[in-house]
């Protein structure tokens, strides 16, 4: 996978394609080749149909490069060009119909383009939540939270604490985070 690119390099590599340089759109194709065919996955495509969606993808990179707005944004674009891709290649192949709701279509290939926006926004949350309280309480429900579970006494052992504290102090911990109102919010929400 190759390492992502800060905006203004991403920016300018978008302009130098965009005006021919070929090595730039080759590193474009590089850095967002994973994204393409992980959209096209997202749409259960066959590898005959995810193979006509990429092309067509790099296609419409190619034709519409130089009228991007905010090249430092090119991701955005390519994904949405990607799914647009995939629609165009599903109603070729006739498994949907032109006027059928992109909303429903996405329903019923199990992507919801915002979910990981939602999740990471959701993991922001909680690593904020946690970043507040104290040093004790993130040590403890850490070591709670593990799979496979740690015992108590492991737990007490760990962080020097008597066994028959732990609870009542990971509750007093759990209280405190939803005390935090951003995590509160999302709690609710969901």
């Amino acid at each position: 996978m190759a390492k992502p690119l800060e905006p203004d390099h991403l920016a300018s590599l978008v302009e130098a394609a965009a005006a021919g340089d070929d090595s730039a759109f080759e590193t474009i194709v590089d850095q967002f080749s994973a994204l393409v065919w992980s959209v096209c996955r997202s749409y259960q495509l066959s590898r005959t149909e995810s193979e006509d969606a990429v092309q067509g993808v790099w296609l419409r990179v190619v034709q519409h490069l130089g009228s991007l707005r905010e090249p430092s944004r090119v991701a955005g674009w390519i994904a949405t060009t990607a799914r647009r891709e995939c629609l165009a290649v599903l109603r070729a192949r006739g498994r949907i119909s032109s006027i059928e709701p992109v909303e429903a279509v996405l329903r019923s290939v199990g992507a919801d383009p915002s979910e990981p926006i939602l999740a990471s926004e959701r993991r922001r949350v909680v690593r904020d939540a946690l970043a507040n309280l104290d040093d004790r309480c993130r040590e403890l429900l850490a070591l709670a939270c593990q799979s496979p579970a740690i015992s108590y006494e492991d737990i007490g052992l760990m962080l020097s604490m008597p066994v028959g504290s732990i609870g009542p102090t990971r509750a007093r911990c759990i209280e405190k985070l939803r005390r935090n109102r951003s995590l509160a919010a999302l709690l609710e929400a969901q």
